[in-house]
């Protein structure tokens, strides 16, 4: 019985770290593959402000493909939220577009 449950707990850590591991936030401080690096400074920058870095959040990580970008509270509480890129902001390599929050190839 004891060994069932350890296995039950392995296999349940293992589907968690598979979860974190598999995510496609990309860290905000890490490089945008598609991008060039003046346009990722530029969009960096505008997410900042998104976030209200005079406020105390600060742009912490994308998801390109959901057209998502997360915001976190600087400091000890780290509170974080979620927003949506604007229509039209630049999403892949093959010229994709954010739209509605997804990234759609473009018409």
């Amino acid at each position: 019985m004891k060994l069932a449950a350890g296995v039950i707990i392995v296999a349940l850590l293992l589907l968690i770290l598979e979860e974190g591991i598999s995510s496609k936030f990309i860290a905000s401080g890490d490089k945008f593959p598609h991008m060039q690096s003046r346009a990722a400074k530029r969009l960096r920058s505008k997410l900042n402000k998104k976030c209200g870095y005079s406020h105390g959040f600060s742009f912490a990580e994308i998801d390109f493909s959901t057209c998502q970008y997360k915001c976190r509270r600087i400091g000890t509480n780290q509170d974080t939220y979620i927003g949506t890129l604007d229509e039209g902001t630049s999403c892949g390599n093959q010229g994709q577009k954010c739209q509605r929050g997804q990234c759609v190839a473009k018409e």
